[in-house]
Formats: structure tokens, C-alpha cells, sequence
């Protein structure tokens, strides 16, 4: 055993087999320390001045990706706060302060310090940046793995389940929708003295509160408060200090062996999302806080670090020096970290690489086929559990068919990132190197006077600046204007498709530039099915020619403007379809008529009985005196209740009167019916006034 211990360490040193980049953080650089970034700004903006820019964002975004970007030190990116240390020789509450020992290190110095001295010396993209790569730790700090002294490397049962889970999430997931939330229960950023306090607090409640997957037995906190059972699967539950929260720590199983055993795993998504529901609040409010403590600081007399002199041209010489200086600096790292990591850090790492003895099975979904084989309790029965992911909000008022879109068309992994420092319009950007893009494939509304151009713009702002894309060329460099012309990805997001697909922009083939000319045609035909953004009533309208019969005709008449509007809500909904060709409709009268009379219908057993409550209990015809038109009728209703007599007629046999009833008549009461007017009986009041001539 010590001799395979020695061998695992040489074999790490020398190859570096373990996935040094992804193996630093529990979260993925690429997405989930971008997403959080960019909502711990946005709750910051909510509560302080100065606010952050877009433009400034996307330095903290970049400097957040770049913490995580090989061969920065992944080994301190730890801290325990039970045990006050970290898994290299430095805690990451030491590292984000520790000016020499990031100076040595490749990608150089970006500590706490360093962000505050650039910003008094007005190197703003250098303070944020900096400032980016803190926040990156705190959002660590958020990570049970981080702060239990769990390696959590891919060499073991491929890496951690929360960070598996976390780095699948989309821009778009309801699980990023951090900063609104707080904002709407009245929750402020936290406030801090320092830097190590923000460390202290955000690691003691990870720490205290979740289990890591290879620590689930190591720490007095967090406890089990219950155990219980959830749609056939049975957890272990805990309560969140500080909050009345109840949330999912652990699953529950019995080995083999039939001893009970609590795990998280890939099979557990539904814990990683109680995990990362709380855990992403915390990090938003600890890391506004964070920021806060910067401007703070910003102000206080301190060294200054000097602007440096714009590097000049290198020679090619020159340049292969500087590659050999970082390839040994690379070196350096890699042998100085293992070798000034503590014992107990290696005997960590190397023992969650060994398997223990104790069980044949270590898989429960595999010691599940097991199982069904032993004579049990009922209670160690388990279904296998679908992968849970959440809905996708909308954005913009629009839902994004976001897994289409991905299924379709996915960045390629070497693209390179560039920062979206402007939008132009809905379909053109400025990148932070002045470079402009034009998305290919799509053309949008032009700015300024064309329908929905401004809707367009500021879709594409909401979704573009201040954020780091990637960009993809099909044939063509440049249009007649000098700009590239690209297909643009926000993380795994394919822009082109999104903005043509909510109705922002049509589908606009580029001469030979065809890549994902059918998928652009497919979104356009969805938005435009839809009736969605551009494709609505706004840019759209559908137009109806209605078309009436001649021989129809209504009583009382009714307006074109009536017709119409009855017209579109008894259509069906295939109907609406978005051409501009004119919809017509024949015969609409008849249309509504039959519509009326079919809300209007009464069941036959129910006009029998209405027939027998309702009758006629009096009737002078003839008229008196002193008028022949002084003739009326009355009605009594026998029933316990009121009877609606909308609908209903009185005809005589012989066709007059005919009479359309209106009104109610109330329980046991009379209905006065008068011809004319209401002067045929004095001192009470009619009912209701008809017309035509009782016959004798």
C-alpha cells in the first residue's frame, strides 16, 4: 500500500494525470463562476454607488474564468475553517492575499492587494480582473468540497456530483435567477472588515451546513435532524442555521451487507438542487459584500502600482525566451505545490483515489441489482432516479427552446473569447478590441424607424453586453463594410438562432455563408407559427376581410368593427396564421348566429320544467276605453328560486304578439307585460314593454 501511495504521487507530479483545471473548482470556470459573477454585480448594483458597468462585468467575468484556467493553482483553492488550513501549504484565504507566491505563479499576481493599488493607480480593467479572480475563491468558499478537505479529483468516480450537476446548468436555468429573488425579500449584501472575515463566514456555512460526497462522516456538522421518505426514496434531512429551511443532505440505502449507508452521487440531482439553491444565495450575498469592502478600500493611501509602459514589438527571439520562461515557471508550480502539500492533504487525495475493501459493490445503483436478490426490508427498495433539470424561464417575455438549440448546434470547444463591449443594433456588435461583428445568418429590423429595430436592439443588449462570447466563421471574413461575419455562442446559447427563434430577426442567408441555413429556417418558421416578437400583430397584423351573405339579415345590424372582433375570438387558433394575406371569412353572421345558439342551448328536460313553473296567470286583450292598445300579460312563477327568462319567447298561435322575454321573474312572484307603454295599469310598473296586437 505505501509503495502504490509513493507511485500515485510520482505519477501525479511528473504527468499531471489528474484534470488539474477541472479538479480546482467545484464549479465550472466556463459557466457557473461566470453566472455568478455577473449576479453577485447585479446585487451589488441594487444597493451601492458607484455601480458597476457592463464593461466591468466583463472584467470581473473574465478574471472569475481565469482563476480557474490551467496552471493556476488549483490546490489552493481550499479552506477549512473548522480546521483553519487548506489543502496546499496556502488556504485559499491566504492565496487571495499571498503577492509573492502568485507572483511566481503563471498568469502572475492578482491578489487583494494587487485589484486595490491598480485601482488607485486608475488601472481599472486590472482592478477588476483581479477583483474577479477574488470572487472566484468566494464562490468556492460556497462549495461543501472546498471547505472539507475534499479533492474531489475525476480520477475518483469522476469528480464531484455537485459540480457535474452545476456545470450542466444554462445561462437561461431558473437556478441563475440569484440576485432579483434577494432583491424582492429585502435581503442586503453582507458587510465585512475584511477580507479574511468574508472567507471565514462563506466557509463556515458550507462547511457547517452540507456534506461533501467523501465526507459525509468526517464533521460533527452539518446534523441529521430526520429521516424520511419521498416518492420511494428515502433522505436524510438537515436544517439550515440561521434559516428555517429543511433541506435533502443525503440519500439513504443499505449495502450489501445490509448495513444503512447515506451518499450523494450522480443518481442525486434532486440534492445538488437543494444544495445549490442555497448555497448560490449566500455566495451572492457574501460576494456583493466582497465587493463593497473594495471600493471601501480603494481610497486608503497605500502602494501604488505603476502604470507599466506599453510593451513594444517583441522579436521572435525574444518571444521563445518568454515561452521557456513560462513552461519553466509552469514546471515550477506543478513540483513546488505537490511538494510543499501537506501530509495530510496527500494521504487525502491519494486515499479517495484507493477503494475500500469493505464493499464489493460501491455503485448503489449497481449494488441495487443486488439488492433485489437479498431478502431485505421493503425500505432498502430503490427506483432509479430521472435526472431533474429545471424549467427555463423566459426571457424577454419569449421562451427559448433552449435544448433545441443545443441538440442542433454546439460552440466548438477551441473557439476563442472575446468581450462584447457594444451593441449596434440587433444583429451587430463591438468587441473590446473595437473589432465590429455581424451575426451571419440573421438580419434584424434596422434602427432607426423599422418595426420592432429598438426591440431587437435592446434584446441583443440584455443578452450581450458586458458578456464574454465565442465566435464561429463559415466562409466569408468580411462583409462590404469591413465587418466579420460570425456565428456568435454565449456559453452553450447559439445566438443567431436565438434571436431569429423569439422573433427579433429573420432568417438571412449570407451568400455561400449557408452553415446553419436549414436550423435558421426552422427557427424562423417556429416564430413565425408562434406569431412571436416581429411576427405579432405589431409588424403583422393579421388582416380579416369579412365577407357577409347578402341574404342574411341581423337584427339591428352590427358593425364591421364588431364583426371583426367576433369574428377572431370564435376562429380557430390555426387560423391565425401569420401571412399578411388577407383571412377570409363567408357568411360571418351565420358563424356568430350559430355560435350564440349554441351558447344559448337549454337541455329539453329543463324547458319541460320551466314550461310547468312559468305560466301565464292573467291576460286582457282588446284594449280599454280610453286606448285599444291597453293590453298586458302576466306571468307567475310557481318555483322556490328565480328563473332566468332570457332567451325565452311568448308567441301566440297565430303569430302575434311575439314576444322575446327578458329579465328575470323572482320566486312565487308576477311579471307585467304592457303593450306600447308603461300607462296601462297605474301604480305598477312593467316588467317589460312588447309590441303587436292581441287578436280576439
Amino acid at each position: 500500500m505505501k509503495n502504490l501511495k509513493y507511485l500515485l504521487i510520482v505519477v501525479m507530479i511528473l504527468g499531471g494525470i489528474i484534470s488539474i483545471a477541472n479538479y480546482a473548482s467545484l464549479y465550472s470556470g466556463k459557466t457557473t463562476h461566470l453566472y455568478l459573477t455577473e449576479e453577485i454585480a447585479k446585487f451589488f448594483n441594487n444597493y451601492y454607488e458607484p455601480k458597476i458597468t457592463l464593461e466591468q462585468i466583463g472584467w470581473l467575468r473574465q478574471g472569475a474564468q481565469e482563476e480557474d484556467t490551467w496552471p493556476r493553482n488549483w490546490f489552493y483553492h481550499f479552506y477549512d475553517p473548522v480546521l483553519n488550513r487548506g489543502l496546499g501549504h496556502l488556504s485559499a484565504k491566504e492565496w487571495a492575499q499571498d503577492q509573492e507566491e502568485q507572483s511566481r505563479t503563471v498568469g502572475g499576481n492578482h491578489t487583494w492587494q494587487k485589484a486595490i493599488a491598480d485601482y488607485n493607480s486608475e488601472n481599472t480593467r486590472e482592478a477588476f480582473v483581479s477583483l474577479g479572480h477574488i470572487l472566484h475563491l468566494i464562490e468556492d468558499m460556497g462549495v461543501p468540497a472546498h471547505t472539507r478537505e475534499d479533492p474531489h479529483h475525476s480520477l475518483d468516480g469522476g469528480g464531484d456530483p455537485l459540480e457535474n450537476w452545476a456545470k450542466e446548468l444554462t445561462y437561461n436555468s431558473s437556478f441563475y435567477n440569484i440576485a432579483s429573488p434577494l432583491i424582492r425579500r429585502e435581503i442586503s449584501p453582507a458587510v465585512f472588515n475584511s477580507l479574511d472575515e468574508s472567507f471565514d463566514k462563506m466557509a463556515y456555512f458550507s462547511n457547517n451546513n452540507f456534506f461533501s460526497r467523501d465526507t459525509i462522516t468526517d464533521y460533527e456538522n452539518p446534523k441529521i435532524i430526520k429521516e424520511g421518505w419521498e416518492k420511494g426514496n428515502k433522505y436524510a434531512y438537515g436544517k439550515i442555521t440561521d434559516n428555517s429551511k429543511v433541506i435533502r443532505l443525503a440519500k439513504i440505502e443499505k449495502n450489501i451487507y445490509g448495513d444503512k449507508i447515506y451518499f450523494l452521487d450522480e443518481t442525486t440531482p434532486e440534492i445538488q438542487a437543494d444544495y445549490f439553491s442555497v448555497l448560490a444565495d449566500e455566495i451572492v450575498i457574501n460576494g456583493a459584500g466582497v465587493i463593497n469592502l473594495f471600493f471601501s478600500e480603494v481610497g486608503d493611501e497605500g502602494e501604488k502600482f505603476k502604470e507599466a509602459e506599453e510593451e513594444k514589438e517583441k522579436s521572435f527571439f525574444a518571444k521563445i525566451i518568454d515561452q521557456a520562461k513560462d513552461k519553466i515557471k509552469l514546471i515550477n508550480n506543478i513540483i513546488r505545490g505537490f511538494l510543499q502539500t501537506p501530509k495530510y492533504a496527500l494521504d487525502s487525495i491519494i486515499n479517495s483515489l484507493l477503494p475500500e475493501t469493505k464493499y464489493l459493490v460501491t455503485n448503489p445503483l449497481t449494488a441495487e441489482q443486488l439488492l433485489r436478490n437479498i431478502n431485505t426490508e421493503d425500505e432498502i427498495e430503490v427506483e432509479v432516479e430521472v435526472e431533474v433539470k429545471p424549467p427555463i424561464p423566459p426571457i424577454g417575455g419569449f421562451t427559448l427552446a433552449l435544448s433545441e438549440i443545443e441538440e442542433e448546434v454546439k460552440p466548438k470547444k477551441d473557439l476563442e473569447t472575446f468581450l462584447v463591449k457594444k451593441v449596434i443594433d440587433g444583429d451587430t456588435i463591438i468587441l473590446d478590441n473595437n473589432q465590429k461583428i455581424r451575426l451571419i445568418g440573421i438580419n434584424a429590423p434596422e434602427l432607426p424607424s423599422a418595426c420592432f429595430a429598438e426591440k431587437a436592439k435592446e434584446e441583443n443588449e440584455k443578452l450581450l453586453l458586458g458578456k464574454i462570447i465565442k465566435m464561429e466563421k463559415d466562409i466569408s471574413e468580411t462583409d462590404d463594410y469591413g465587418r466579420l461575419l460570425r456565428y456568435i455562442y454565449l456559453d452553450s446559447l447559439f445566438v443567431n438562432d436565438y434571436l431569429v427563434r423569439n422573433g427579433f430577426a429573420y432568417d438571412w442567408a449570407f451568400g455561400l455563408d449557408v452553415k446553419h441555413k436549414e436550423q435558421l429556417a426552422r427557427a424562423e418558421k417556429e416564430a413565425k407559427d408562434s406569431r412571436k416578437g416581429l411576427w405579432g400583430d405589431e409588424c403583422h397584423p393579421l388582416v380579416i376581410e369579412i365577407k357577409p351573405n347578402n341574404n342574411y339579415r341581423p337584427s339591428g345590424g352590427t358593425s364591421p368593427k364588431i364583426l371583426e372582433e367576433i369574428a377572431m375570438s370564435i376562429l380557430p387558433e390555426e387560423s391565425a396564421s401569420s401571412s399578411e394575406e388577407p383571412l377570409i371569412v363567408d357568411n360571418i353572421e351565420e358563424i356568430i348566429a350559430s355560435e350564440q345558439a349554441e351558447e344559448e342551448e337549454v337541455p329539453q328536460e329543463e324547458i319541460a320544467e320551466l314550461s310547468e313553473l312559468v305560466t301565464i296567470s292573467e291576460i286582457a286583450w282588446a284594449g280599454t276605453i280610453a286606448n285599444h292598445n291597453d293590453e298586458w300579460i302576466e306571468l307567475y312563477n310557481s318555483a322556490d328560486k328565480d328563473i332566468s327568462l332570457a332567451g325565452w319567447k311568448l308567441e301566440a298561435l297565430d303569430g302575434s304578439p311575439l314576444i322575446e322575454l327578458t329579465a328575470t321573474i323572482s320566486a312565487q312572484s308576477y311579471f307585467l307585460l304592457e303593450r306600447s307603454d308603461d300607462q296601462t295599469i297605474a301604480n305598477i310598473t312593467a316588467n317589460q314593454i312588447y309590441t303587436g296586437a292581441l287578436s280576439n
